[in-house]
């Protein structure tokens, strides 16, 4: 053994703590390494020798740095391990070396062997079990030949030999095996026949025989003749055996566990249940940890807070050694749109330490709901990656909307999205979002063809990237009717629909399903605040032959007259608007606010046209008579049929049935003086060319005024004004 190397002042200086350095400075000068490297090596030996022996540290702890000397695999680490396991003052040692050789994942340094076999009969009861494990490490011939001279040794202490039996239960040959059974006869002294029967249960995995010695007995006849690979065989199939019944037991143990925990959650109150999900996600076992996942989902659903300690919590799983938790945890952080978990996890992407696809694919979903810098080349370079490549365009397209790309980004990003992409092979539609955004000319030639793609998936996302982008709608306009793209291209007209033909094309084609009528209403009034005044109006002749109601055709009206931008309008435009808006209002029985319409119009009537200005004087004429303003109604009349308007005859107009009817009206009132008014200023009007029938209409009127006579019937046939685009007129209300 190599302890020779150590003298008895170093090693009692160390477990003294007089001076941690003793130990690695003697180690050290025995070999050839450089000077930094060497006492780079000598101090860190030294830092790990005093967490070992400090009886401050736990055992978890003193374990670690156990695991480390091992690590280091050097002359120097192993004899601190060995002064560890030979000192009887750091016995505190022992149970950590002991349980990080048990566990080493590599092969433990033969020198320890030595003075592990020199602690047996020296351990507890509770820890002669890891020591026989730790020994069990070392299969070496050697080895197995002294702990089977000590075990067979009558002159040995029992529980040195105890020890030795036990630990032979980890050499799982047939040798050893009749070794053990001849060791469990009733000539052996009580403790060496029970360590006996243990370690026969510990190499052949038939455990549940306990001290049956007949049973034993009866194993033992029945396999001493196999050899090779049947006695191999043998041994595997009751570890698989031995295996599935602890893991349906531990699964039993997990239920019970699971439901107590998740009792113990929804007994308590409200504000104490998030207090403990954070013990859950914080439990050293991982069935706790993924149940206190399940929880925080559940507490998701139900919309309920999240304060600061269980986000925390949350957080903390990010680097979970569980790839289902880390996974978990950040789909969690995500819907909560957790800010701080998005730079952890950023961080996560830009170091590479992640490699599981799944949990790859959950740091890109919250990449492309939380955008950061730090996460584009990390994105980047996944876009290479067939596996991730359509979370990683998600993540990228986040980017690049909320302006963290740089142009050599962009271009990148470009050339991985369009790299083996093919019209008739179009990618994931998560890439085609990506192209729409940071794509060519010739990429947009592919969306277009992917637009009328007949997955719906892939026509979905070519359809959306150009309506997101600035190019023309009409493209999509021109599919109205196809169920996938009318609804994108009905929101993209509400955003930013500004071409008559889009706006002329939708008002056309109502939509069949209802649900989508309103939203399609919508998108017309917002696109009538950017297209011409004539688009406008061909949308509202449009609407009127739909059939669609006054109410939303003065929107659409409304939209273009009080638009933001009031100088891409010029006074005709307005004025012809606010003259149709009035004549819908007039015709919808709304004449007051048509009033107000008309007022706007005639305020400009030098830029009015003879149409308009005919339009004009009709809509004021009906619109005070129908609000009981007569004599605003003849001042209007009189510019519409007044001498300054020769050729016309005014007893022809259709207008003075409105004065007429008018007259009816006052009379259903007994209102004399307004049907005096009204036959007085009509004559006046139409004299001399005044019609019989009108003229006798008048007389009776006039009559019924002085009380000469009753009151006359109406005319049987008044006619109205023409509808004004495919509208029928209306009377409005009726004169109070």
């Amino acid at each position: 053994m190599r302890m020779t190397r150590f003298n008895l002042p170093a090693a009692a200086l160390l477990i003294f703590g007089v001076t941690a350095i003793t130990l690695p400075c003697l180690l050290a000068a025995q070999t050839d390494q450089p000077q930094s490297a060497q006492a780079d090596a000598s101090t860190r030996i030294a830092e790990a020798w005093t967490r070992l022996t400090s009886d401050g540290l736990g055992l978890a702890e003193r374990a670690a740095s156990a695991t480390e000397l091992l690590e280091m695999s050097s002359d120097e680490a192993t004899g601190a391990l060995s002064l560890a396991l030979t000192t009887q003052q750091s016995r505190v040692g022992w149970r950590a070396v002991i349980q990080a050789v048990a566990t080493f994942p590599g092969d433990p340094p033969s020198e320890l062997a030595s003075p592990l076999i020199g602690l047996l009969g020296q351990v507890d009861a509770g820890l002669s079990q890891d020591l026989a494990a730790a020994l069990g490490r070392f299969d070496k011939p050697e080895v197995i030949k002294q702990l089977t001279r000590i075990a067979r040794s009558s002159s040995e202490p029992i529980a040195r030999r105890s020890g030795a039996v036990l630990t032979l239960g980890h050499d799982r040959t047939q040798a050893t095996a009749k070794v053990l059974m001849e060791l469990t006869s009733v000539a052996q002294p009580q403790p060496v026949q029970q360590a006996a029967f243990q370690a026969l249960g510990i190499l052949s995995a038939l455990d549940h025989y306990d001290a049956d010695r007949q049973a034993w007995a009866t194993w033992w006849q029945q396999t001493r003749g196999l050899w090779g690979k049947e006695w191999t065989q043998h041994l595997l199939s009751n570890f698989e055996r031995r295996e599935a019944r602890r893991r349906a037991g531990d699964h039993q143990l997990e239920d019970k566990l699971l439901e107590s925990q998740r009792a113990l959650y929804q007994a308590n109150s409200d504000e104490g249940k998030p207090g403990v999900l954070v013990y859950m996600l914080r439990d050293p076992l991982t069935p706790i940890r993924l149940l206190g996942m399940d929880l925080t989902e559940q507490r998701l659903l139900d919309d309920l807070p999240f304060d600061e300690p269980l986000r925390e919590a949350l957080r903390a799983t990010l680097t979970d050694p569980v790839p289902a938790i880390r996974q978990n945890a950040a789909l969690r952080l995500s819907d909560l749109a957790d800010a701080p978990a998005a730079a952890l996890v950023a961080q996560q992407l830009a170091s590479r330490h992640e490699q599981v696809s799944s949990v790859l694919g959950a740091y890109l979903g919250m990449m492309a709901r939380l955008p950061q810098p730090t996460a584009v080349d990390p994105a980047i370079r996944l876009l290479g990656d067939q596996s991730r490549r359509a979370d990683a365009a998600a993540a990228l397209a986040a980017a690049f909307d909320a302006d963290m790309m740089n142009r050599q980004q962009v271009k990148n990003a470009a050339k991985l999205a369009r790299k083996n992409v093919q019209a008739d092979r179009p990618p994931a539609p998560q890439v085609i979002t990506l192209m729409g955004k940071v794509g060519s000319q010739q990429d947009w030639d592919l969306i277009a063809k992917w637009v009328d793609h007949q997955d719906d998936a892939v026509k979905t996302a070519a359809a959306q990237a150009w309506a997101d982008s600035t190019r023309s709608l009409n493209h999509l306009a021109h599919r109205f009717n196809d169920p996938v793209i009318q609804p994108i291209l009905i929101a993209a007209a509400t955003r930013r629909g500004s071409e008559p033909s889009t706006l002329r094309m939708l008002a056309a084609n109502r939509p069949q399903r209802e649900s989508s009528v309103e939203t399609w209403r919508q998108a017309l009034v917002a696109m009538a605040s950017r297209v011409p005044a004539d688009a406008v109006l061909t949308t509202d002749r449009q609407l009127a032959q739909l059939g669609e109601s006054p109410v939303k055709r003065l929107e659409v009206l409304s939209a273009a007259i009080d638009r933001d931008d009031l100088g891409s309008l010029d006074q005709a435009d307005r004025l012809e608007l606010l003259l149709t808006r009035g004549e819908v209002r007039l015709n919808h029985g709304d004449p007051a606010t048509s009033l107000d319409d008309f007022t706007r119009v005639a305020a400009g009537e030098a830029d009015l046209s003879e149409s308009q200005l005919d339009r004009l004087g009709r809509g004021q004429i009906r619109a005070n008579l129908l609000v009981g303003q007569v004599d605003p109604a003849f001042v209007a009349a009189r510019k519409l049929l007044g001498s300054d308007r020769p050729g016309v005859s005014p007893t022809d107009d259709r207008i003075v049935h409105q004065f007429i009817q008018t007259a009816h009206r006052f009379r259903q009132l007994n209102r004399k003086e307004e049907v005096a008014t009204i036959v007085r200023d009509l004559r006046q009007l139409l004299a001399p060319a005044i019609k019989p029938e009108v003229g006798q209409q008048l007389t009776r009127l006039d009559d019924w005024v002085n009380g000469s006579a009753p009151a006359p019937q109406p005319l049987t046939q008044v006619d109205e004004p023409d509808a004004v685009d495919g509208v029928e007129n209306s009377e409005g209300p009726a004169v109070e």
